[in-house]
């Protein structure tokens, strides 16, 4: 895909679509279309693992395969230290948590406030956009 960097507006949903975004605002259009949770929320609930014999995956991906929404938001990720940041990493790199493939391909957004405290391997898996 070509992108032409004038002073063009980029559709967020296409860079979406090359890889996550990590950006300040987001229109309220695309959380309509997503599955949204906080920063915190996802850090406690990152992991996929077996209970009496069965998975337990975490709430957010299952409303994303229940409502057949492929657009996760994330909320507040500068709430994190940039320590606890890491727990996204296999989500934006790999597209999946515990080493599980994900069933479906997100479209990712991590909405931040303040970029300075975006943990730089967090920053390094996404596009930016202020």
């Amino acid at each position: 895909m070509k992108f032409d960097f004038t002073e063009k507006q980029v559709d967020p949903i296409k860079l979406a679509n090359i890889a996550p975004v990590l950006i300040k605002k987001l229109d309220a259009n695309i959380k309509e279309q997503a599955i949204v949770i906080t920063a915190k929320s996802f850090y406690d609930q990152h992991l996929i693992y077996y209970k009496e014999g069965k998975p337990n995956i975490p709430d957010w991906l299952e409303n994303c395969l229940k409502k057949h929404k492929d657009i996760l938001v994330v909320d507040d990720v500068d709430s994190l230290s940039k320590d606890d940041q890491q727990c996204f990493y296999e989500l934006l790199k790999y597209n999946q948590l515990s080493s599980i493939k994900l069933p479906i391909k997100l479209k990712i957004f991590i909405v931040f406030k303040d970029f300075k405290n975006i943990g730089e391997t967090l920053a390094r898996l996404c596009l930016v956009s202020e």
